[in-house]
């Protein structure tokens, strides 16, 4: 296969998931070179009836939503794998700050161990929430921006291969 079909499989499968991606690719590869096969036979050059069928495919991320067995209503394909990074880089440098900020202020008003030890688990608790609930509202945002993007190209016949990268 050319490097335009390796390209678009590339891009539906890198948003399916890890334990179906290896069947999805092997389908898809199978699906594509069927279809070239065909209009090779009715005559068009290779080159051509690659780019046709992929194009008769569409945008491989919104085919890959097809293969996902996850709903992915609130948060699309393209945007959960950065969503899920944000989260955990949130998580990982915010939440032990206000932890610590707020052990260090209890601490410095001459409160008991077990309070500068567990009261600021209850902050930090409360500040996840906010940051979880903020952090998903803003990428559901995005998220939705995106796909009216999308499906106005795609309903525009905007999309082709030619848009493929990696």
């Amino acid at each position: 296969m050319s490097s335009l079909t390796d390209r678009y499989v590339t891009a539906a499968v890198r948003q399916v998931p890890d334990k179906h991606r290896q069947d999805v690719e092997q389908e898809l590869r199978a699906s594509i070179a069927d279809d070239i096969d065909a209009r090779v036979d009715l005559g068009e050059p290779p080159a051509d009836a690659e780019y046709a069928a992929l194009k008769q495919l569409g945008d491989p991320a919104l085919l890959a939503v097809s293969y996902a067995d996850q709903t992915t209503s609130l948060i699309g394909p393209q945007t959960y794998p950065t969503y899920i990074r944000v989260l955990r880089w949130l998580s990982a440098t915010a939440l032990p700050i206000v932890y610590v900020v707020h052990a260090v202020g209890y601490g410095m008003r001459g409160q008991r161990v077990g309070d500068v030890i567990f009261g600021p688990i209850g902050i930090t608790l409360t500040v996840a929430m906010y940051l979880f609930t903020v952090v998903t509202l803003l990428f559901a945002i995005v998220d939705r921006s995106r796909r009216k993007q999308a499906e106005s190209a795609e309903a525009h016949g905007e999309w082709s291969p030619d848009h493929l990268t990696i």
